[in-house]
């Protein structure tokens, strides 16, 4: 009971639920409780989520045509592009908000992300293949998203939770999740360093395929 109690006022506290859905929550777990007896209220009957999603971020997409796949899905969608990197392309579509983000995330099979999962996975992606999903989230509860999950699905991979913009999440089947930052973009995230003559340069944040 005090694990559900936790969850609600967690959500509370983030902004991802409001009062009327706190005092509901409560409710619930309360009846549940006296209904069952305290120690008969399992996880499974918690009203809580552990990450309540709050968007479908983005879906990524292995292609064999990068500028082909582009066309499309401005063509389709309204889809405009966000950034291009080596071998990919992420799109934002119009019903992105700086506060909300909703985008496409292309990957060229035969491009570095591509050869890299490749090698991960014994086998390159198939083109016209999703590659994974990602969920808007409160990010700033990824340690303890992490730490319930575990806890709830010990045989499920979590990685990432550091990280303030994204972790990874396998379902009991090894579907890659990814669970994002509510406002992520698509932006194919660098970071100034030095260039080694006195200057700064940009170079990836993160390694090829985390961010996407």
């Amino acid at each position: 009971m005090a694990v559900c109690i936790d969850r609600l006022m967690d959500q509370y506290d983030g902004g991802t639920i409001n009062r009327r859905q706190l005092v509901t929550g409560l409710i619930a777990v309360a009846a549940a409780a006296l209904g069952a007896g305290e120690g008969a209220l399992t996880l499974d009957a918690a009203p809580a989520a552990i990450a309540p999603a709050r968007s479908i971020n983005h879906v990524h997409i292995n292609v064999s045509d990068l500028k082909r796949a582009e066309e499309f899905y401005m063509a389709l969608f309204g889809a405009t592009i966000r950034e291009r990197g080596d071998g990919i392309t992420t799109l934002v579509l119009p019903c992105s908000t700086k506060t909300v983000g909703a985008w496409v995330s292309l990957t060229s099979i035969d491009g570095p992300i591509g050869k890299a999962e490749a090698k991960t996975e014994g086998a390159p992606p198939k083109p016209g293949t999703y590659n994974h999903c990602g969920f808007g989230v409160d990010m700033t509860r990824a340690p303890q998203v992490a730490a319930d999950l575990r806890k709830a699905f010990p045989a499920v991979k979590v990685t990432g939770e550091t990280r303030t913009d994204q972790m990874n999440v396998y379902d009991p089947d090894g579907t890659r999740l990814q669970l994002m930052q509510l406002s992520h973009d698509g932006f194919i995230a660098t970071e100034s360093v030095p260039d080694g003559k006195g200057g700064k340069k940009q170079v990836p944040k993160y390694k090829p395929g985390e961010h996407v």
